[in-house]
């Protein structure tokens, strides 16, 4: 058991600093953000809608989403 604690931790650590990120940014909808070349990190906090819709205000500027699917163990991939 001793074993699993750090896991634990960590998870529940990561799950606490993306929700006060999500709520950070919630204050700040429509801020700017600049975003570098590769993968970026992005929160999306609006309301639930399918991902074209979603990202409608930011289509042709990527090329590919993931979400991650907490009952299925693994990431969902959008790519228009």
């Amino acid at each position: 058991m001793r074993g699993s604690r750090p896991k634990l931790f960590i998870l529940a650590a990561i799950a606490a600093f993306t929700t006060a990120l999500g709520l950070a940014s919630s204050d700040h909808a429509g801020a700017a953000a600049t975003l570098v070349a590769g993968w970026n990190n992005v929160s999306y906090t609006g309301a639930s809608a399918p991902p074209s819709e979603a990202l409608a205000s930011i289509s042709g500027q990527y090329a590919s989403v993931y979400r991650w699917d907490p009952v299925a163990q693994e990431y969902d991939l959008y790519a228009p």
